[in-house]
């Protein structure tokens, strides 16, 4: 090694652990090697936390579609255990044309609608849903 100015630097690095000596370089190339690795780790670090802010994102809109079907399952529901009464209000306003003449979208859905949905409680979902720490 003292008898030339050309080292194999790669041969070097295979057998020895150079880092203490900033790698054999100059204290200016070592000091952009490091400003360079620093800046390849937080572009690395910035790209797993938007992934994982998009995985979030994801998580909530599935969470809030399922609570959406839930929501509609359970309107179903009541108004399928209604069914009778809603049937028989229904045949009233076929059978009797004087009364199906008054109807109009303002009194169908303050008067009927509201009859209907009088005892449905819409459920919100709870902040376990919304607000979890553990995303599983």
């Amino acid at each position: 090694m003292g008898l030339t100015k050309q080292v194999d630097l790669k041969l070097l690095h295979e057998c020895f652990e150079l880092d203490p000596y900033d790698n054999l370089l100059k204290p200016e190339i070592m000091d952009a090697v490091r400003a360079r690795r620093d800046l390849i780790r937080r572009q690395m670090q910035r790209k797993e936390d938007n992934d994982q802010i998009a995985k979030l994102l994801r998580l909530k809109e599935e969470t809030m579609k399922c609570n959406i079907i839930a929501q509609r399952v359970h309107l179903q529901e009541h108004l399928a255990k209604n069914f009778e009464e809603i049937e028989k209000e229904i045949d009233g306003f076929i059978n009797n044309e004087e009364e199906a003449k008054t109807l109009d979208r303002a009194k169908v859905e303050s008067n009927v609608f509201e009859g209907w949905l009088r005892e449905f409680k819409v459920y919100q979902p709870t902040n376990y849903f919304i607000e979890n720490e553990h995303y599983d």
